[in-house]
């Protein structure tokens, strides 16, 4: 199990990381790394949320897919959280913790 990440904690995309779309999967650029990472449907989703906002908390994204997505609250934290860790892990995502 990923290690957990507070609620509150905001994500945004790191500035080495270039995002875009093509056939309904999402591709990042890491500039620094020179390496290109493809996203599947539901992890397109969550990093277009991230672009739309800029910066979003993990329970907002958590809200929102909850919303868009036949996904448990507890499912779709554990899934956020080990996505989360991955992607900062690869330093596509920054996290800010707040409070």
């Amino acid at each position: 199990m990923s290690n957990p990440i507070p609620l509150n904690t905001e994500v945004l995309l790191s500035p080495s990381s270039v995002l875009c779309s093509t056939n309904g999967s999402t591709v990042i650029f890491h500039a620094k790394k020179g390496r290109y990472y493809i996203f599947n449907d539901v992890a397109s989703r969550m990093l277009t949320i991230l672009t739309e906002s800029k910066q979003v908390s993990l329970l907002s994204l958590c809200n929102t897919l909850i919303s868009e997505f036949d996904v448990d609250e507890e499912t779709c934290r554990e899934e956020i959280t080990s996505f989360i860790n991955d992607l900062r892990r690869k330093d596509i995502i920054q996290l800010i913790k707040n409070g």
